[in-house]
């Protein structure tokens, strides 16, 4: 599938790494085909673009730059509609925020997004959890150490020349 992006550029994905959210987003019930892009391996964020429009994406991160040992117990009937065989199976994201001048980055733990690896099929859930902050600050030591959005299995997109 080629996509082209003022944003980001032209590239190319496989079908394959297309993470379906059959309920949408929070508030965006009509984006539900996405793609996970990686940026550089030394910035722990990614980049959910939808495909079906181009020009509209969001970065994304794994909760632990924000909050160490990040853990919260998701309903079951909340991810029942994801099929999962297994919680190995899952991984957890947040939506985050990169602030004018990307010298703040700040992640929403409150509604994240759990994505069935297996079938690539993803739910985002909004936890009744006052104590989870929705524009926690970035742990500047764990994002230091973070290396990449771990377990996402983001896919490596090919850009298009010309």
């Amino acid at each position: 599938m080629r996509i082209e992006s003022q944003r980001i550029g032209t590239f190319e994905v496989d079908d394959r790494s297309l993470i379906q959210f059959p309920s949408g987003l929070v508030g965006l019930p009509a984006r539900s085909r996405f793609v996970i892009l990686e940026f550089d391996r030394d910035v722990p964020l990614a980049w959910m673009q939808h495909v079906d429009d181009p020009e509209f994406g969001l970065p994304v991160a794994d909760p632990g730059i924000f909050v160490q040992d990040y853990q919260v117990e998701v309903p079951r009937s909340d991810v029942a509609d994801l099929d999962l065989g297994s919680l190995d199976d899952a991984v957890m994201l947040v939506v985050t925020t990169i602030h004018h001048g990307g010298i703040m980055v700040t992640g929403n733990l409150r509604a994240p997004l759990v994505v069935n690896l297996a079938n690539r099929r993803g739910r985002q859930i909004v936890l009744d959890r006052p104590d989870l902050d929705v524009r926690a600050l970035v742990d500047p030591i764990a994002f230091a150490r973070a290396s990449r959005t771990p377990g996402a299995q983001a896919v490596t997109a090919e850009p298009v020349s010309g």
